[in-house]
């Protein structure tokens, strides 16, 4: 009988494991310490990200005027304390191409890479807040 329990158990944490994340990727309410990521954002080129929320429906990306679709967009907070945010564009021309980025100390940027998927190349970039 306790095996048939520990079962249940196991079963339990699971699904309120997977309801936990469920309720990020809909966005659900963005935990406080990401709010420094909230806003818009650019970078040179023309390229603009808007973050609203912590789900992949509360993260936009724009390369001029015309939009691009986020697949996803995950949020972490590194072991050093950094706040990160990844985001997975695909559409056309942007196949897998992907942000990592990361909230400079002082807030006033996000740097990191952008992969390019279709060339296989990283590039270094940086967004300010929109003005």
């Amino acid at each position: 009988m306790t095996r048939k329990l520990a079962s249940v158990f196991t079963i339990v944490a699971i699904i309120a494991t997977l309801a936990q994340g469920c309720a990020t990727m809909t966005g659900g309410p963005t935990p406080p310490e990401f709010q420094p990521l909230m806003g818009a954002w650019e970078r040179s080129g023309g390229y603009s990200l808007v973050i609203s929320g912590t789900g992949y429906s509360g993260v936009r990306y724009w390369n001029g005027s015309r939009e691009v679709n986020v697949e996803r967009a995950s949020f972490a907070k590194k072991d050093n304390g950094a706040l990160q945010i990844v985001v997975t564009l695909r559409d056309a021309g942007y196949p897998g191409s992907r942000y990592t980025l990361e909230l400079a100390p002082d807030g006033r940027e996000l740097i990191g890479t952008y992969f390019h998927a279709p060339s296989g190349n990283s590039f270094p970039v940086r967004f300010s807040p929109k003005k």
